[in-house]
């Protein structure tokens, strides 16, 4: 029987992946709707919707940063494969290593800017001329999109560490190798 700390974070990553994966689903199945209708109002009717553009161009940056993340879960993410394909197995733990690590800080670097940014634009509390929302609703995708991409490269170190130099090569997967 596993520990109750094992069921509560099985359950939480299930959680944390139905939120990405339908967070993608609802923001980029928004956008293409919101899209065509736009383009048959345009095209059809003469007119269309003031806020549709600026709505349009959010659901996207919302989508793709969430699917970052869910690249990352996946272990789809960009690579170069080319060099670390060259070297031997316990090396390929360690270049898988490193690079999971740079990407870390790079991610959360993203974040912890981005969070400053929000935090401005929160402090002002203007209104986007365009979409009527709050500014902070356009600019939070940032920190949103890098912490979750920050908690998978965790994720992903975590295990690289629990398997060491000697467990499963880093390059079986989904994506291929590092």
């Amino acid at each position: 029987m596993n520990a109750p700390w094992v069921t509560r974070g099985a359950r939480a990553e299930g959680w944390l992946r139905a939120c990405e994966d339908w967070t993608m689903f609802a923001c980029f199945s928004g956008a293409a709707v919101l899209g065509m209708t736009e383009v048959l109002l345009r095209y059809i009717f003469a007119t269309g919707i003031y806020w549709a553009e600026g709505v349009l161009i959010m659901l996207v940056i919302y989508a793709s940063l969430v699917g970052a993340s869910v690249g990352v879960r996946q272990n789809i993410h960009v690579r170069l494969d080319v060099l670390v394909n060259r070297l031997p197995p316990a090396l390929r733990w360690w270049a898988c290593l490193a690079s999971h690590a740079l990407c870390l800080f790079f991610v959360l670097a993203l974040w912890y800017f981005g969070v400053l940014y929000l935090l401005q634009v929160v402090r002002f509390s203007e209104i986007n001329a365009e979409t009527e929302l709050p500014e902070w609703v356009h600019y939070a995708a940032v920190p949103l999109g890098m912490g979750l991409m920050g908690l998978r490269y965790m994720q992903e170190i975590w295990r690289l560490l629990r398997l060491g130099p000697g467990g499963a090569p880093p390059s079986e997967g989904p994506g291929g190798s590092v």
